[in-house]
């Protein structure tokens, strides 16, 4: 629970408010741990569509309409045993973005979210998303690579990685642990044609985890 509400905080310390104009927002869903989030809504094009999370893959797009923030409703009992829709929370969304994926995560007083900004229309499958949900700053490699991708905590960046499809990518991960940079991760991936990589970094202890998710691409 509280590993849950750190990563949640964390990553609503980067989201800053946008302007009071209504704008257009497409995003995809995404959950860390595999309880189920169900019963939540948004307002699409006038109509309520149910949002669906998986824990091991991005779900389908959903197009809004936002301002400052998306809107996620849940259904009540109306008069007359009617049901209808009313307001279950207001999740920010970082300033300029006009896409993004929202990640969302369970605990003992129910689902918390957060989203990440990221080009879903236009990525590719070197386009690698990395956020970083902890308290540690980050560094991560790829290849024979001599410029590590930093990632501070809280942040998220997205690094095109230099990779052929149908061969493999050496992938290395670090956080600063006592003035020294402490490897926690190496492992080999294979490269998609159609598929992404999307990374999420999350508290482990006294040591980070990597979550690792497939994103399908054009």
């Amino acid at each position: 629970m509280r590993s849950a509400i750190f990563i949640c905080a964390t990553l609503l310390l980067n989201n800053l408010c946008r302007g009071d104009e209504l704008t257009p927002y497409k995003f995809r869903t995404l959950a860390v741990n595999p309880d189920p989030i169900e019963g939540l809504y948004v307002n699409s094009s006038n109509e309520f569509k149910e949002l669906k999370f998986a824990r091991n893959f991005l779900s389908s797009s959903f197009d809004v309409q936002v301002q400052n923030a998306l809107n996620l409703y849940h259904q009540i009992p109306g008069e007359g045993g009617e049901t209808t829709f009313a307001l279950h929370s207001q999740i920010p969304i970082p300033s300029g973005s006009t896409q993004g994926v929202l990640i969302g995560l369970t605990g003992a007083n129910g689902p918390m979210f957060n989203i990440i900004d990221d080009n879903l229309d236009a990525a590719r499958n070197t386009d690698w998303m990395l956020v970083n949900a902890t308290k540690e700053n980050l560094v991560f490699n790829v290849g024979d690579s001599l410029a590590p991708i930093p990632i501070a905590s809280g942040k998220s960046v997205m690094h095109t990685v230099k990779a052929k499809p149908g061969g493999g990518a050496l992938v290395k991960v670090a956080f600063r642990q006592e003035e020294e940079w402490k490897k926690f991760y190496s492992s080999v991936w294979p490269i998609y044609e159609d598929q992404r990589y999307f990374i999420l970094f999350v508290p482990n202890g006294d040591s980070v985890r990597l979550v690792k998710y497939f994103d399908v691409v054009q």
